[in-house]
Formats: structure tokens, C-alpha cells, sequence
């Protein structure tokens, strides 16, 4: 880790994905930056699993795609399946679109190693670990940040900070935003295995009332299996070897697969009421929480910077007004809601209520 010094153009809090993007994009532009993130190192365990067209494009902007392309699958079909009907919606998705792969699996792991490997190109980005923001103000022209790492405690300025701390975002918290929206009453058991029992490149929904789950591969011959925990079960019962086991049943046995990640979730539908406060920018999960049945959670986050990142740099060089920095909320909201809205109706479709709402839902799609 390089010297914390006194003085920034940009501080990021958080160097998770989306926070180590933001610093490659102010890397590149020549921006004096500091990343800070309370944990000593990534955390090794793979949580976001989809990278579509988009995000693969952001990758490449930044100059790191080909590095990352080899952790990546590419998926060739997406399909959604009936226990009454099979198969009602059927999607080839081996042609690329604008360059890309439409949508391929990732270990984030991975793809964190790769970010975080790209700021060495800058001596001018400082990325310090096992670091916590404790403390902030903005008086309009800085922001003052309080910074504890290692027990020594440092204060820095900059002229903004971007706030990518997660979902229960500390910064968020402090600004006194709100968070609007839903959290879905049902969680969800997430299964990941190194070892994949029937490989394929197929993602695959299944839309059983009695209980909806995804499947998909991931990179280096692993896979991920999500199921919808039922009324009346506990966390410690569905994480058991013997529930795990039971709802692997037709792919093999699990000691076998390796399980690599057992966890349970439970899904959000919540956006920021703004972006935006004075100097400081919330993005990714600080601004907006989207429903994983999309695959759009992480990439709207990369969209968060590859909007934002350019503006402050040209606002910092004086190259703009401050004024363009208000465009961040206007262009990214509205964007991230529609995504938002995406996931929730996908939701619906994996998630029916009954077998009647089953029935009229595959009757439309066979029409």
C-alpha cells in the first residue's frame, strides 16, 4: 500500500467491484485518487455470478477485459421450465451483441484480483486495506474524510467522495437518504460448487410453484443452484447437509460436488430517494438494490461509474461545469429503476403463486 497522504481529487469508500472500477476510471484520467476499504484483502467466496454485454464493454474501457476474458463463461441458452408444460420461453444467446457475449458466469473473486491488479498501472491511485471511514463533512468545496488503518488514524481532503460501501451503506446512513422499495418476504438458499455434476451452458429457471429455483454454470467447471426456502423452514435447516442433499437429489451426490458456498438470502427491490448529496455520490448497492432474477445487480453498478467517473474527471480538470455532476442522478435513476422493474416482473414469472396462476402463465407463452 502506498502512503496515505493529505490531500485527493477523489476518495472512494468501499473497493469492492464497483468502488476498484471507479478507481481504474479516475486512474485513467490522471486523477489523484484514494480507495479504502475496511477488509484486509477480497473476500474469497463468489457472490455476484452474471456479466452481460455491458458490463463486458465497461471491462474493456477500462482496459482490463482480455485479462479477465479467460474466468469467464459465456452462456449459450437461457431457458425458463414448467413442471406442467417444460420448457416456455427458450433464448439462444450464442450471438454476440455490440461485440459481446450477451451474458456469461464469473467468480467476482476473479474478477476483483483483475481490478484490483490494474491500479498498479497508477501511482497516483492508493488503494488501502484494513482501512475505515469513520468520519465525513462537506462544506461545499471539500470533503474532509476520517480514516482509521491499522490503529493510526489519518484525515484527508478531497474535492468528492464516491460512496460504494454497500447496501448498508455507512455514508448513505450519515447523509440521512433513504432507501424506498421492498424486501421480498421469502429468502433464498444460494449453492455454489466447484465441481459441476452435468455441465452445461444452459441458465436455466424453473418456475415451480411449489418451489421456484435457478440453476446455472460457472466458470472453471463449478455451478450455482438457487431454491425458494418454503414456509416453515429455518436457516440451519436448509443449510444442512441432509436439506442440500435433498434438493440436489437429481443432479448427484453432493459430496461429490464439492460445495464450495452454502448461504441464504433474502432479495430487495430498494432505491436511493438521490444519488447525490452536496459532493458526495452514492453507486452501486450504496444507491439501489435490484432482485438477482435479472442478473442485474452488480452491473448497475458498473453502469453507476462508467456514467459518473468520466464527469468527475472532466469537473476536476476544469473542463466542465459542476453542473454536468447533476446528470449522474438524472441519467442513472430512471435506468435503475427500469432494471429494477425487470428483475421484480422476472420474479413473478419464476415465483407463481399457485398452479393455476402456472397454468395461465405457460397457456400464454405456448399461444
Amino acid at each position: 500500500m502506498s502512503k496515505i497522504t493529505d490531500k485527493y481529487d477523489v476518495v472512494i469508500v468501499g473497493a469492492g467491484p464497483t468502488g476498484v472500477t471507479c478507481a481504474n476510471y479516475f486512474g485513467l484520467m490522471g486523477l489523484k485518487t484514494l480507495i479504502v476499504d475496511r477488509e484486509k484483502d477480497i473476500l474469497n467466496i463468489p457472490r455476484a455470478i452474471s456479466l452481460d454485454e455491458e458490463g463486458s464493454r465497461i471491462l474493456q474501457s477500462i482496459g482490463l477485459l482480455e485479462e479477465y476474458r479467460r474466468d469467464l463463461l459465456p452462456i449459450e441458452v437461457f431457458k425458463m421450465t414448467s413442471p406442467y408444460t417444460g420448457t416456455f420461453i427458450q433464448v439462444n444467446l450464442t450471438k454476440f451483441f455490440n461485440g459481446h457475449s450477451p451474458a456469461s458466469t464469473m467468480k467476482q473473486p476473479d474478477l476483483e484480483r483483475v481490478l484490483r491488479n490494474g491500479l498498479k498501472r497508477f501511482p497516483h491511485v492508493t488503494l488501502a486495506t484494513s482501512s475505515e471511514m469513520e468520519f465525513f463533512s462537506d462544506d461545499g468545496a471539500t470533503v474532509t474524510v476520517e480514516l482509521c488503518n491499522n490503529d493510526k488514524r489519518f484525515q484527508v481532503q478531497a474535492q468528492y467522495m464516491v460512496a460504494c460501501d454497500g447496501s448498508r451503506s455507512p455514508v448513505r446512513e450519515k447523509l440521512g437518504i433513504a432507501m424506498r422499495g421492498k424486501t421480498y418476504g421469502d429468502d433464498w438458499i444460494v449453492i455454489d460448487a466447484l465441481r459441476d455434476p452435468r455441465p452445461d451452458r444452459c441458465a436455466e429457471f424453473m418456475c415451480d410453484p411449489r418451489r421456484p429455483s435457478v440453476t446455472m454454470p460457472a466458470p472453471h467447471g463449478g455451478r450455482r443452484w438457487e431454491f425458494k426456502l418454503l414456509p416453515g423452514e429455518t436457516h440451519e435447516e436448509v443449510l444442512s447437509n441432509a436439506t442440500l442433499q435433498e434438493l440436489l437429489k437429481d443432479w448427484g451426490d453432493i459430496e461429490d460436488m464439492h460445495i464450495e458456498r452454502k448461504v441464504v438470502y433474502t432479495f430487495n427491490a430498494r432505491i436511493a430517494e438521490h444519488f447525490k448529496e452536496g459532493n458526495v455520490f452514492l453507486v452501486g448497492d450504496a444507491a439501489h438494490l435490484t432482485p438477482p432474477f435479472a442478473g442485474q445487480g452488480l452491473m448497475a453498478g458498473l453502469r453507476d461509474a462508467n456514467n459518473l467517473c468520466w464527469k468527475i474527471g472532466m469537473v476536476v480538470k476544469g473542463k466542465a461545469d459542476k453542473r454536468l455532476l447533476d446528470t449522474y442522478q438524472q441519467e442513472r435513476k430512471n435506468n435503475v429503476r427500469n432494471m429494477i422493474r425487470v428483475a421484480v416482473v422476472m420474479g413473478a414469472f419464476i415465483m407463481p403463486r399457485n398452479k393455476l396462476t402456472s397454468y395461465i402463465r405457460d397457456g400464454f407463452f405456448a399461444i
